[in-house]
């Protein structure tokens, strides 16, 4: 049986932003605000199984970046997600009393050895090669050079 929330319900929202910073601390390169994709397992594995308090729930606890697009609702890693020595990143996480979990993470440049245009972020369980993504998104390309970090900052809000 199907349940029918009264009014809208619970809706959930992701929202992320990639700036590139040059050695110098300029902002460089900025994808703004923009809107992502929860993914199925994302649902099931982050938010029912851990509202439910069963032992295979999941929590995000870093982020990655790809050059491919965006994932759809059935992909359970980021397409083209970079490995190696931009593997995922841990990231920081603060929770405000305005219904929005943040997470923030930098990818330094000295961490990597070659450039990549970046044009994808995603956000994970574990920094495993067979992690669980929950969102994702794609954004503008833009080249990632080895003097630059990458700071990133993911917004989930719950409305």
């Amino acid at each position: 049986m199907k349940h029918k929330p009264k009014g809208d319900g619970i809706k959930i929202h992701g929202f992320y932003r990639i700036q590139l910073e040059d050695k110098d601390g300029k902002i460089s390169g900025d994808s703004g605000w923009r809107e992502n994709t929860i993914v199925n397992e994302g649902f099931d594995d982050f938010l029912v199984r851990l509202i439910s308090n069963t032992t295979d729930s999941k929590q995000i606890r870093y982020m990655a970046l790809g050059t491919g697009g965006a994932p759809n609702v059935t992909h359970t890693s980021l397409p083209g997600e970079i490995m190696g020595s931009t593997k995922k990143v841990q990231v920081t996480v603060s929770a405000s009393n305005s219904k929005t979990c943040r997470f923030t993470a930098t990818f330094n440049s000295s961490d990597r050895t070659v450039s990549y245009d970046i044009s994808n972020i995603g956000l994970y369980d574990t920094s495993a090669t067979n992690a669980q993504l929950f969102a994702g998104s794609d954004y503008a390309s833009s080249t990632a050079a080895t003097n630059q970090n990458v700071n990133a900052t993911y917004d989930i809000q719950f409305a």
